[in-house]
């Protein structure tokens, strides 16, 4: 299985240094991707990663959740439960995995 990320700054940088310290090769790290390659790269994906800040707010759901719900790919999410985006994904069924504590 290959893992691909696409970030840049400090997530990048640590994932940088955590892909030569611990060599993993099946880990891919490009940056951020020109607006129209989006929906290629989120097609490529057998599932999508979805990180949520628990400051995201009650009622927030970005942007790249709901493009990657658009995209018909299970989610992982590390989500607030109390998040919409977390609500939406669960009444959706797109979840793929548990909640946590359940």
């Amino acid at each position: 299985m290959r893992v691909l990320v696409v970030t840049e700054g400090i997530g990048a940088d640590w994932l940088a240094e955590a892909k030569a310290r611990e060599g993993l090769d099946n880990l891919i790290l490009l940056p951020f991707q020109p607006f129209a390659d989006v929906p290629n790269a989120i097609g490529t994906g057998a599932a999508l990663v979805v990180l949520l800040e628990p400051d995201a707010g009650v009622y927030s759901v970005p942007s790249k959740t709901l493009a990657y719900l658009c995209a018909d790919r299970p989610l992982l999410g590390a989500i607030p439960l109390n998040n919409l985006a977390a609500k939406l994904i669960t009444r959706e069924r797109r979840g793929a995995g548990r909640r946590a504590g359940g």
